[in-house]
């Protein structure tokens, strides 16, 4: 697996991309959905790949469960709660839409690793303390 290249294409400078060709009128107005949810995913990923020191955005300093960070972590597990993945499907000339979220392991996977996060702070719960992520990746592991 290449998490980096899904790092890519859910990073803040796809989603200013977006932003800018919807000024343009170059995409719909529709598309500012996905560039909400392009930019939710990148602050996810800088959550779980926090470091001591940051790069200079605000989600990639270290996870101290602070209002921001919490916040977000619920908001995610809200959008993968609620997502909905629609396959068309059509048998003799009738077409229906299926929900398969189920069948996207992936989508779980997202809610065990928000909740896993929050339940190892819950764990420490020092103020003093703060957690640097991207050493708990599997990599490190």
């Amino acid at each position: 697996m290449k998490v980096r290249f899904a790092s890519q294409v859910f990073s803040a400078t796809v989603a200013a991309g977006m932003r800018t060709c919807i000024k343009c009128n170059t995409l719909p107005i529709a598309a500012d959905t996905t560039v909400n949810f392009i930019d939710n995913m990148d602050k996810l990923f800088d959550i779980l790949n926090s470091k001591p020191k940051a790069d200079g955005k605000e989600f990639n300093l270290p996870f101290k469960n602070n209002p921001k960070q919490k916040n977000h972590l619920i908001i995610m597990l809200n959008i993968f709660k609620n997502m909905r993945v629609i396959e068309t499907k059509s048998v003799n000339g009738i077409t229906t839409n299926v929900d398969v979220k189920q069948r996207i392991k992936l989508i779980n996977g997202w809610q065990i690793t928000i909740k896993s996060l929050l339940q190892l702070w819950d764990d420490i719960q020092k103020p003093q303390y703060f957690l640097c992520t991207n050493r708990l990746n599997q990599d490190c592991l």
